[in-house]
């Protein structure tokens, strides 16, 4: 799906690019290196706000040579999404387990000269919150259970990564 975005991105810039000059002028690796970075920035907008929020904006510039860390990124950034689907309500949450999952990230070139990337996820970030919602939900009880709006607000404390310890009530229902 990312690739067909990025597919679609770049039939885009051409198109721009084909009104502000001569065709014959518009080169294609060009082309599809903005519309990577054009699909990077729209995937990781909500993460490059929560960045903005605590305080530890990253470089977002257009950077030629980051063409394949911007395709990375997005990639991580979907994959960790459609894992933790059931978090999806819980944006800063997320992004908490995206810097998680970038400081991780490692960049190598293997044996031809191709770039090769490494990271790591700890599945618990993405599984915990959930088990701690599913024995705790009740927002009716007495001593009223999380919901996600709890979970979410324990992305912003911790910007070295997730901390389930920190999950408890914040709003009174």
């Amino acid at each position: 799906r990312l690739r067909r975005q990025i597919e679609h991105e770049v039939d885009a810039v051409a198109a721009e690019e084909q009104r502000r000059q001569h065709p014959e002028l518009v080169e294609q690796t060009s082309i599809r290196r903005r519309a990577c970075y054009n699909i990077w920035r729209r995937v990781l907008e909500g993460y490059h706000s929560w960045e903005d929020t605590i305080g530890q904006p990253s470089q977002r510039k257009f950077d030629d040579s980051s063409v394949h860390q911007y395709f990375v990124e997005a990639l991580i950034s979907r994959l960790s999404g459609s894992m933790a689907e059931h978090l999806i309500h819980s944006p800063e949450w997320l992004s908490c387990v995206h810097r998680k999952v970038m400081k991780s990230l490692d960049k190598s070139e293997d044996s031809a000269g191709n770039q090769v990337f490494f990271c790591q996820m700890d599945y618990a970030d993405i599984c915990l919150p959930l088990e701690v919602f599913c024995r705790n939900s009740n927002i009716f009880a007495p001593k009223q259970g999380i919901n996600f709006d709890d979970i979410n607000d324990c992305g912003l404390l911790s910007i070295e990564g997730p901390q389930i310890d920190k999950v408890q009530k914040t709003w009174k229902e």
